[in-house]
C-alpha cells in the first residue's frame, strides 16, 4: 500500500514537470505610455464616470417633472330603484344620475399650485312633485395655494 501511494505521488510529480515544460510564457513589451492607457482602459471609476452626465441629465428630467401639469378626469353613472317614504310618491321610483369631474393641477416653482376643478352632475327621476327634473348641477373651482414658508 505505502509502495502504491509513493509511485502514484512520482507518476503525478513527473506529470507535473512535463506539461509544465509544455507552456511557453509571452512577453509583451510596453512603454510606460502604453502601461498607462491600458491601466486607464480596465479602470471602472472611469467607465463610471463617463457615465456620469447622462445620470445627471435624467436627475434633471425627474426633478422638472414635478412641475409639469397633471390631468384627471372621472365620469359616474348611476341607476337607482328607490323605495318611497311618502305615500304621494308611490312605492317605487327610478333615478338616473350622471357626473363628471375634471382635475388640472400646475405646481409653479415658488412652491405654489393652481389647481382648476369643474363638476358636472344630472339627476333624472320619476320621482312625483319634483319640482325641477332633470336637475343639472354645474361648478368651476379655481385655487391657488402658496405656502408662505
Amino acid at each position: 500500500m505505502k509502495k502504491t501511494v509513493i509511485s502514484l505521488g512520482l507518476l503525478l510529480l513527473l506529470v507535473s514537470l512535463v506539461s509544465s515544460q509544455g507552456l511557453k510564457t509571452e512577453q509583451i513589451e510596453l512603454s510606460l505610455r502604453d502601461c498607462i492607457l491600458k491601466a486607464l482602459e480596465g479602470n471602472l471609476d472611469i467607465k463610471v464616470q463617463a457615465l456620469s452626465p447622462q445620470i445627471s441629465e435624467a436627475s434633471v428630467v425627474q426633478a422638472k417633472e414635478a412641475f409639469l401639469p397633471s390631468l384627471s378626469l372621472s365620469y359616474v353613472n348611476q341607476n337607482s330603484s328607490i323605495v318611497g317614504s311618502w305615500w304621494l310618491e308611490g312605492t317605487n321610483y327610478e333615478q338616473d344620475r350622471t357626473q363628471y369631474y375634471f382635475n388640472l393641477r400646475k405646481k409653479i416653482f415658488t412652491g405654489g399650485e393652481f389647481t382648476i376643478w369643474y363638476h358636472n352632475s344630472t339627476t333624472d327621476s320619476t320621482r312625483r312633485f319634483n319640482s325641477i327634473n332633470p336637475m343639472y348641477n354645474n361648478q368651476v373651482q379655481l385655487t391657488f395655494n402658496q405656502p408662505l414658508m
